[in-house]
């Protein structure tokens, strides 16, 4: 008759559990690299599409005809068109403002250095801050009796939402400057 090695089935349970906390470990170190990575990506992407929509804004300021809000008959301004994708790690992307300025966690619109700003945040990353140059003052609009104008509160635009979407920038003026209207309101008080 053979004998049963006791000691085999000892070892037996330590084996089990060493090979246990060395899965566990490998699945953090997953996790953890897929949450970085999902990060870049997404701050990569919004970086891409801010590119784009400031070399569009520069080629409308700089080459557009503006709108005179005084006149309301008169022709549109020069407008650009541009599709957004937002992604679902996007906590939102902001023009004209830095909306969580005091960082409550309170998205609050109303304009920062006179609209000269374009602001994204990706969950669980840093906010991230584009300086606007060349007199370019970006304000949310309203639309009144069937034409765009400024938001009679002179704030800035705020994306807290997912999904696709197509935002209308349009070059106006009134007795205070030049200013890129954005065709969209976004219901966030100041």
């Amino acid at each position: 008759m053979k004998k049963v090695d006791n000691k085999a089935f000892e070892i037996l349970p330590v084996r089990l559990m060493i090979s246990l906390g060395i899965l566990i470990i490998i699945s953090v170190f997953f996790t953890i690299g897929i949450s970085n990575y999902l990060i870049m990506n997404t701050e990569t992407q919004m970086k891409s599409q801010c590119d784009q929509l400031l070399s569009q804004l520069y080629s409308l300021k700089t080459n557009g005809i503006p709108r005179n809000l005084s006149s309301p008959h008169q022709i549109e301004g020069s407008k650009r068109s541009i599709d957004f994708y937002i992604p679902d790690n996007l906590n939102f992307i902001a023009f004209g403002v830095d909306p969580s300025f005091d960082k409550n966690g309170e998205l609050s619109s109303g304009l920062d250095e006179n609209g000269e700003v374009i602001c994204y945040q990706v969950k669980n990353s840093d906010k991230q801050i584009i300086w606007l140059k060349n007199d370019i003052f970006i304000r949310e609009g309203e639309k009144k009796n069937g034409t765009w104008s400024i938001n009679e509160n002179g704030e800035g635009f705020i994306i807290d939402s997912i999904g696709e979407m197509t935002l209308t920038f349009e070059l106006v003026k009134d007795n205070q400057g030049e200013y890129i209207l954005i065709h969209a309101n976004d219901n966030i008080d100041a």
